[in-house]
């Protein structure tokens, strides 16, 4: 992993985007993304699972030169729970740079 990247919605859920890098080449082999559901955020249960999560818009990285890591920003994503599976909830993310 070379860079992380952070996003947050008003819910306080967490949208995490890690780059990974080929041995020490600086090839892009790949993106991981992690969401993390906060109980505060009343669309989603306890022990409910993450069907699909989609974000049609993309996600934008943004680089801080400055920190540890960067920003994450989605405007539009879906998620579908195994709580609801006919149900898509919208959100949205912004970086924590902001």
């Amino acid at each position: 992993i070379s860079d992380i990247f952070v996003g947050h919605n008003s819910y306080g859920d967490l949208l995490i985007v890690t780059k990974v890098t080929g041995n020490g080449t600086g090839y892009v082999i790949g993106y991981n993304v992690i969401v993390s559901f906060c109980v505060d955020n009343k669309s989603f249960y306890a022990g409910s699972n993450v069907l699909s999560f989609i974000a049609p818009n993309g996600i934008t990285l943004t680089v801080n030169a400055n920190g540890a890591f960067g920003g994450a920003t989605s405007s539009y994503t879906q998620t579908v729970t195994s709580t609801n599976p006919n149900v898509s909830i919208p959100n949205s993310f912004v970086s924590l740079l902001n």
